[in-house]
């Protein structure tokens, strides 16, 4: 594998069009693995913990470069941190923050999956570098705790288990569109190991459109029924509003003949369907906030509470609404008087 690595690589990042590459466990929004550690030495600072569990990526250089992942301390994974030299491990910060609260992790050691056995067994590794959250399998949920070793250090175990079970990712950022360069990137590989299967070449906005799909269709849900919800709220004002005017033609007629204007009759009777709009939009405030929980669930990258969508949802509710009531107070403002009285 450490081969195929070594040789696929320099072809990939000499194709045109590429800008770097790298290959990684697996990408972000995908499965990932996950591993205890220790800390050596006990040293801890206050509050943190000697032991715990971490997702566990294995990369290659210029992997943090390909997938713009900044490193905030220390250095990255490099070219020279080889099967030959001492064992290395980048962390991200979610992992320094929980581990190593109020100090500065680099040049710390840890050991990891030292409890799974000899086949795994790993030797001490120091901490070289710090690098930004990235997103993990479960998008909604915060970057977990990360921790990245180079392939040229992982043991023929793990390498041999890794490659059973979860096959390589490739990382390749691109000046170009990268579907044009999908024949391209498959020859490079094939030119190395013409027997290594390639799964599919995919951008990775697909991959972030795969990981949110649920929460697509949930939104797609919730927008169908309260387009129908809308849709019902406005007929039933404007059947309201509509009978109440035709209740009350008497005393329009009895006003309009006293000397009441048009458009005071046709503020009357849009404000009767205001204080509808009113009492309804406080009630489904009211029930916003008791169901606060249960909707966050259903939505991905919007909160609840946000002032900014709470403010459109209500202006476009009393929007239709009033739109609802309109007719039915032009029909009240146009009422004849002396047909009115006739009526009666």
């Amino acid at each position: 594998m450490q081969r195929f690595l070594q040789e696929a690589l320099p072809r990939i990042q000499k194709l045109p069009g590429v800008e770097s590459a790298a290959s990684v466990s697996s990408l972000p929004t995908e499965p990932t693995l996950d591993f205890p550690f220790t800390v050596e030495g006990g040293a801890i600072p206050p509050h943190g913990q000697s032991s715990g569990d971490s997702y566990y990526l294995i990369v290659s250089s210029d992997y943090f470069q390909t997938m713009e992942i900044p490193v905030l301390k220390g250095r990255q994974i490099e070219q020279s941190d080889s099967e030959h030299s001492p064992g290395v491990v980048v962390i991200n910060q979610a992992m320094a923050r929980q581990y190593f609260p109020n100090e500065n992790p680099v040049g710390k050691r840890i050991v990891i999956a030292q409890n799974l056995g000899p086949d795994f067994a790993d030797e001490p590794r120091e901490i070289v570098g710090v690098v930004g959250d990235a997103k993990a399998d479960e998008i909604k949920d915060s970057a977990p705790p990360s921790m990245y070793t180079p392939f040229a250090q992982i043991s023929p175990h793990l390498a041999s288990l890794l490659v059973g079970t979860m096959p390589i990712r490739w990382a390749v950022r691109t000046k170009a569109d990268s579907e044009s360069l999908a024949k391209e990137l498959a020859t490079a590989m094939l030119q190395v190991d013409p027997e290594q299967p390639i799964a599919e070449v995919r951008m990775m906005r697909e991959l972030l459109s795969d990981a949110i799909g649920r929460w697509r269709f949930n939104m797609l849900l919730l927008v169908t029924f309260a387009g129908i919800a809308l849709f019902l709220a406005a007929v039933g004002i404007y059947g309201v509003i509509s009978y109440t005017v035709a209740q009350r033609t008497h005393e329009i007629g009895v006003r309009m003949a006293l000397g009441a204007r048009r458009a005071s009759v046709l503020w009357m009777v849009v404000k009767e369907g205001g204080f509808l709009l009113g009492g309804g939009t406080i009630f489904g405030l009211c029930g916003i906030a008791l169901m606060s929980r249960i909707l966050k669930g259903f939505l991905y990258g919007v909160t609840v509470g946000n002032p900014v969508i709470l403010a459109g949802v209500v202006g476009l509710i009393c929007s239709a609404g009033l739109i609802a009531a309109w007719r039915p107070a032009c029909r009240a403002a146009s009422i004849d008087p002396v047909q009115a009285l006739r009526s009666e």
